[in-house]
């Protein structure tokens, strides 16, 4: 198991990944559409990191915006403004 570790970084990208998948149960079609959503956080020497976070999460993070970033592995688990 990965770690939970905290950085002090820069949020300098954030973006969307649409995963399309067609469920085909019997005799019905429907697509399953996924969004998954990453934010790239640049520390002080220069070292770029991009983690999966939750919607709400992203939201409420803006490039630009320095603080702490608390992750696990892949995942962001909270960021707190300096």
């Amino acid at each position: 198991m990965s770690p939970v570790k905290t950085i002090t970084a820069k949020v300098v990208d954030k973006k969307t990944s649409i995963i399309k998948t067609v469920n085909i149960p019997y005799h019905v079609s429907r697509n399953l559409n996924r969004t998954r959503f990453f934010i790239t956080f640049e520390t002080k020497g220069g070292k770029r990191i991009e983690l999966l976070t939750h919607p709400i999460l992203y939201d409420e993070i803006y490039i630009g915006e320095e603080g702490y970033v608390t992750y696990k592995g892949e995942w962001l688990k909270d960021f707190k403004r300096k």
